[in-house]
């Protein structure tokens, strides 16, 4: 795992629960990354996560406009995602990283998942530039003044 030899400190959070955590833990095992890797299931404290992360990874392949990657970067963490849904505008090119699926997902063909390492890599060589413009990014699309002021002006149009 070149992610794992270039930061030997890396430890992945993943938050939530589900049908599949046992497949997660198994997969994780097989992988060897069982020591780095840390199933936090159902957590109310979300935003303190984001605080103790260096980047958020949103590996999803079937989302609109997710909201957890605009809470991240709402939090100055930079997004690594693949290129799906409204992803690569709401990163853009400076709120993180956003590679090809690199396969057909209606298909369920298994994704890119080097290309997404490689842009992990890539963020987390320059994470400060990232966090700030992450940070920016959101404030300036998602704040609550200016999602008001949209939705009103949506409900308003003749």
């Amino acid at each position: 795992m070149r992610a794992r030899d270039a930061f030997a400190a890396l430890v992945l959070l993943a938050a939530g629960s589900g049908k599949d955590e046992a497949a997660i833990r198994l997969a994780a095992a097989e992988a060897g990354v069982e020591d780095t890797f840390r199933l936090l299931g159902w957590r109310d404290d979300v935003a303190d996560l984001y605080c103790a992360a260096d980047i958020f990874v949103f590996a999803s392949h079937r989302e609109g406009l997710p909201i957890a990657p605009i809470e991240a970067m709402a939090s100055g963490l930079p997004v690594v995602s693949y290129a799906t849904g409204s992803i690569p505008e709401l990163v853009g090119d400076d709120g993180g990283a956003v590679v090809p699926y690199g396969a057909n997902y209606w298909k369920l063909e298994p994704p890119d998942t080097e290309a997404l390492a490689d842009a992990a890599l890539k963020v987390l060589d320059k994470s400060e530039d990232y966090r700030k413009s992450a940070r920016i990014r959101a404030e300036e699309n998602f704040s609550l003044e200016k999602m008001t002021a949209r939705y009103k002006k949506v409900l308003t149009e003749d």
